[in-house]
């Protein structure tokens, strides 16, 4: 028998846990992720840092907006197809998450609005002064003002939304963490280890839906990382007085300035009428939230617009609300894909992450590890970041030796279907959907 020290002790080797998919970030778009993985049977699981539905990202609060009306005909054609989407997904959770009400367009964008919808065929109409004080008495249009009308706009219950749509993922198997934040993801092989405080879990997809915590995350992990600037926002609610509450419309006003106020009815459990600006605002790092000061001076910006614009409101503010903005350059969605990885960053100011760009996209992509197809890609690695290429169609982009997508379909890997496994032919990229106009299109 060997002595005691030269006896050989064995290894203890930590147990990592293996899946097909991982998801980091439980708001609207990683909850949306694990909604089609488990319905796509899809071994998944999803990572949350903080409690679900919390108030430290994008994702929270009562309302945001849908709308079809916008500048760019690749987002009316998305719109259109997550009308549809969204009553599906109605049907399955069993509950009203959509509240259709109409939309109003006013000022120059309006115009582009209009020819975007009339592009697509889509239905719209332009209403005169009188013709809106009729139907919507609360609005106050000016002197021979014409404002847009589209019928099927209206406003989706955002907490309800992510909560239902975590309740169809935990029903068809999709387990999501609470309290367990992603302290670190490397490339081992072909896999993605995603490193946690309760140890290490080996994904062959990772989705990084993060929202304002995903450039820190992909730092030097991906080979292209988009710049996104984190902002905080402020929003207000408006009681509606008298007569003013009967009926309401979703409003989004332009300038000629880029000063864009929006307006989103009173429904589902918020406390008045929604109002505020698409203005970016101070830029913050998401770890010192969350955020609770509000500008005093924005507080009189708001009543004067709405003593002006709203005399169907009372001009005094309710409880404010904020939330963070997490931006690109141009204001494009982005969708990218890298090897194993998948990442999602809403440029949305993400005030809307269930509104005007979320809340009109998410439902129509199952997830960025399976072929649901993006209208257009706007980046590919052949074209320095972040110029795009923003074909029409499918189409293969000689720079970068890849394939761009249209509304035909998402370059498969290898033209594999279905399969999450990537194969020898799968491009390792980065894929940004554009999804322009979604900020100018306003409306968080």
């Amino acid at each position: 028998m060997q002595p005691a020290e030269h006896r050989r002790r064995p290894a203890i080797v930590a147990a990592v846990e293996r899946v097909e998919v991982a998801v980091v970030g439980s708001g609207l778009l990683g909850s949306a992720t694990a909604r089609a993985l488990g319905a796509r049977d899809v071994p998944a699981v999803v990572l949350e840092q903080f409690d679900l539905g919390h108030a430290r990202g994008s994702s929270h609060g009562a309302t945001r907006i849908f709308r079809l009306a916008y500048p760019d005909p690749g987002y009316v054609r998305l719109a259109c197809r997550a009308l549809g989407a969204w009553a599906r997904l109605q049907a399955d959770a069993g509950e009203q998450l959509l509240v259709k009400t109409g939309g109003l367009d006013a000022g120059p964008g309006a115009m582009r609005c209009a020819a975007a919808l009339r592009r697509c065929a889509v239905a719209h109409s332009w209403l005169s002064a009188g013709e809106v004080r009729e139907r919507f008495p609360g609005i106050g249009p000016r002197p021979g003002e014409r404002m847009l009308f589209q019928p099927d706009s209206g406003v989706c219950l955002a907490a309800p939304a992510v909560a239902a749509l975590q309740r169809l993922a935990r029903r068809d198997g999709v387990p999501i963490r609470p309290h367990t934040p992603v302290l670190g993801i490397d490339h081992r092989g072909d896999r993605v280890v995603l490193r946690t405080p309760a140890g290490e879990i080996s994904a062959g997809v990772a989705v990084i839906a993060a929202g304002p915590w995903s450039e820190r995350l992909l730092a030097g992990a991906l080979s292209h990382v988009p710049r996104l600037t984190v902002t905080l926002q402020q929003v207000r609610y408006f009681r509606p007085a008298g007569a003013g509450g009967a009926r309401w419309p979703t409003l989004i006003e332009w300038s000629a300035a880029d000063l864009v106020w929006y307006a989103v009815p009173m429904t589902g459990g918020a406390p008045g009428v929604k109002v505020a600006t698409h203005v970016p605002g101070r830029a913050v790092d998401p770890r010192d939230g969350p955020f609770g000061e509000i500008d005093p001076a924005l507080d009189g910006q708001a009543a004067r617009y709405v003593r002006a614009r709203l005399p169907g409101l009372e001009p005094a503010p309710l409880a404010p609300e904020t939330c963070l903005y997490t931006t690109t350059a141009d204001e494009d969605f982005v969708l990218g894909r890298e090897g194993a990885w998948s990442w999602r960053r809403a440029a949305r100011a993400t005030r809307s992450s269930s509104g005007p760009c979320s809340a009109t996209c998410w439902p129509t992509w199952p997830s960025a590890t399976t072929p649901a197809p993006p209208t257009r890609v706007s980046h590919c690695p052949g074209r320095p970041w972040p110029r795009c290429l923003r074909p029409e169609g499918p189409g293969f982009c000689p720079a970068a030796g890849c394939w761009a997508t249209g509304a035909a379909g998402l370059p498969r890997a290898g033209q594999a279907g279905p399969s999450l496994r990537r194969t020898s032919r799968s491009p390792r990229w980065l894929v940004e959907v554009s999804m322009g106009w979604a900020m100018r299109a306003a409306g968080r």
